[in-house]
């Protein structure tokens, strides 16, 4: 719920702390003139509900007892675009010859 006074845009990434990733989840675009996704005193759903998303869905490698990653939400009073935190896997695994 968006208690505050203001419309809210924002940007959610999740950081896989395994593969040191960053993968984007929702980003809100900073082109042109868009709406605010949270509404004052609104609710916004990511990854599922209403938004017509697929629901998220989390897993951990066969080879793994536990993972840990968080989800990091930017939340702004004017849109601007965080497409440039994502990214990949940093590293690139070594493969035994």
């Amino acid at each position: 719920m968006n208690n505050t006074s203001w419309d809210l845009y924002l940007n959610a990434f999740l950081f896989n702390t395994s593969s040191l990733s960053i993968v984007p989840y929702y980003v809100q675009t900073g082109a042109g003139k868009p709406h605010a996704p949270l509404k004052q005193n609104r609710t916004f759903s990511i990854g599922y509900g209403p938004g017509g998303t697929v629901p998220f869905s989390f897993w951990i490698e066969e080879s793994q007892d536990v993972d840990v990653g968080y989800l990091k939400i930017f939340f702004t009073t004017q849109p601007i675009g965080m497409s440039n935190v994502a990214q990949t896997l940093p590293f690139t695994p070594k493969m035994d010859e």
